[in-house]
């Protein structure tokens, strides 16, 4: 399978090589030498992680923590394109990183009530701010913990629950 992997990634090489050709040295064709370089900073990852699987997780790992895919293509000198393109070659990858946002939901949650707590009447504004995009952002990531509820009745046990959305 890892020649596989590579093998897309050759297959890349050999895509970006027939672009840079056509139009050397223009605009595109250096923006072809940086993916190029890319490519080459992407495999060294690779290899530094362990293999692909231990990149992912790594990925995954630093987006939970907070750090964003961009931040972490800069940190590394990689376009993020070419990350997101290896991150979505596998659906389990690219689910992993889905799961990685909804434990930065997780985070984002649990510091409201922080700053609700911590806010005076001053700051009252940009508190609530801050937690409303939290909520958002939230939402967004893990939609059934974090996201509306549509309202709705159901019946359990002969007790009927009314839920009602916000």
């Amino acid at each position: 399978m890892r020649t596989a992997e590579k093998d897309l990634r050759r297959e890349w090489r050999e895509k970006l090589g027939l672009v840079s050709t056509k139009k050397v040295g223009g605009r595109l064709g250096k923006r072809v030498g940086l993916l190029k370089l890319s490519l080459d900073v992407l495999d060294a990852r690779i290899e530094e992680a362990g293999g692909e699987e231990g990149l992912v997780f790594l990925i995954c790992a630093q987006v939970a923590s907070r750090v964003t895919l961009t931040e972490w293509c800069k940190h590394y000198d990689l376009e993020r394109g070419l990350v997101w393109a290896f991150l979505t070659q596998k659906e389990e990858w690219v689910q992993q990183y889905y799961r990685a946002l909804e434990g930065l939901a997780d985070e984002y949650v649990g510091e409201v009530v922080g700053i609700a707590d911590e806010s005076t009447p001053e700051a009252i504004g940009v508190d609530k701010v801050r937690i409303d995009t939290r909520m958002k952002v939230a939402s967004k990531y893990a939609n059934s913990r974090f996201g509306d509820k549509p309202a709705g009745v159901a019946v359990q046990n002969n007790i009927t629950i009314v839920h009602r959305s916000e």
